[in-house]
């Protein structure tokens, strides 16, 4: 079987250029996945504790295996719809390790 080989000049221009402007979309992923976690905002949060309630991030990490990941699927859903008046379309799913099963 034929190798392709990739020679990649790490001091190139364009090489730079693109790692900039990727490293730039990242910062702005994590920034939009950072305003999802925050749920519904102050008084959403603000109600729940009132009620000695739980976030559902909260409750999640409380039913995984301690100190394992928890891959969420969609926290995106619904971004930029509804005034982003509902965060990850208002459901949160996922994959994470319960009594060691993915789950």
């Amino acid at each position: 079987m034929a190798v392709i080989e990739t020679h990649i000049d790490r001091h190139s221009s364009d090489f730079v250029e693109n790692k900039q402007y990727f490293q730039q979309l990242i910062e702005q992923l994590n920034l939009n996945i950072q305003q999802v976690h925050q749920g519904g905002g102050e008084n959403a949060i603000a109600k729940h504790r009132k009620r000695n309630k739980l976030l559902v991030r909260e409750r999640i990490q409380l039913l995984c295996d301690p100190d394992t990941p928890f891959l969420e699927l969609s926290p995106l859903a619904a971004w930029n719809m509804y005034n982003n008046d509902a965060p990850a379309a208002g459901i949160v799913t996922g994959i994470g390790l319960v009594e060691g099963k993915n789950v």
